[in-house]
């Protein structure tokens, strides 16, 4: 509110009610730009979380899908094992703790060697399992002594024993 002056000029009263009112206005903008900022800023964190979120179940999605497979896998592992004939083959006297396992598959002609307990071979020799045919030794071919996993291995038909002998590498064919 103005006033005129005797002089000519217009002079601001001030009210104490309207100087509270200013007071009060400008610590509602400056309460504003802080909570403005605030929230910018926390939907920044909130941008930056989720995107970290994101990622992270994206590759739980891929850790999920490759648990999936190697689930199926084992699953038809399993069946496979249980629909096979076991061939437990023992060792000799010069390696009575050798221990292995052939899974013969008729229906599948397919044939899987768990190797449990081989002594390890020589630098030139390696591990060659053989199929008796008909009172002839047929070649199966080689495995690894060390292998931890099911080593797949050729199938013949009509075998009725299994062998492993110690032979030069090359895979011997008799």
């Amino acid at each position: 509110i103005s006033t005129p002056q005797n002089n000519g000029t217009l002079v601001l009263s001030s009210s104490p009610q309207r100087r509270w009112s200013m007071y009060l206005i400008t610590a509602v903008a400056i309460f504003s730009t802080i909570l403005a900022f605030l929230s910018y800023q926390g939907r920044r964190a909130s941008e930056v979380k989720y995107v970290q979120l994101q990622s992270k179940y994206e590759s739980l999605e891929m850790d999920c899908e490759k648990t999936q497979v190697l689930n199926d896998e084992l699953i038809a592992q399993g069946n496979f094992l249980k629909n096979s004939q076991k061939v437990v083959l023992n060792g000799s006297k010069k390696a009575p703790e050798a221990l292995a396992i052939v899974y013969w598959n008729e229906h599948e002609q397919s044939a899987f060697i768990d190797v449990l307990n081989m002594p390890v071979t020589p630098s030139d020799k390696e591990y060659q399992l053989w199929a008796d045919v008909d009172g002839e030794m047929i070649n199966i071919g080689t495995f690894d002594e060390q292998g931890i996993e099911l080593q797949s291995i050729a199938f013949i038909e009509h075998a009725t024993s299994l062998n492993i002998t110690l032979e030069p590498k090359g895979n011997n064919k008799v």
